[in-house]
């Protein structure tokens, strides 16, 4: 939609546990809005969850002017989680 903004932002959690780095950000998901809508993705051995806030649906915004949010957590490609490292 051309009349909307739209912003994308990477933040490494630098956490050693998935089920950490997902704890993390829905703490800090919760401060920007609520209720989320999450899923989860099973992509080969990796595990990917999403989240997903809008208006449209009566969530509620910390932010003025935002009217749909989504977060995903993923393993970095290049820095895979312990679990799923491969042998040298």
């Amino acid at each position: 939609m051309p009349e909307l903004a739209e912003v994308q932002l990477t933040s490494p959690l630098e956490v050693q546990e998935p089920q950490e780095a997902v704890v993390r950000t829905m703490l800090a998901a919760q401060k920007i809005a609520s209720p989320w809508s999450v899923t989860c993705h099973m992509i080969g051995n990796r595990l990917d969850f999403e989240g997903a806030a809008a208006k449209t649906v009566s969530a509620h915004f910390t932010v003025p002017g935002v009217e749909w949010l989504l977060f995903s957590v993923t393993a970095d490609k290049s820095t895979p989680w312990p679990e799923q490292e491969q042998p040298a």
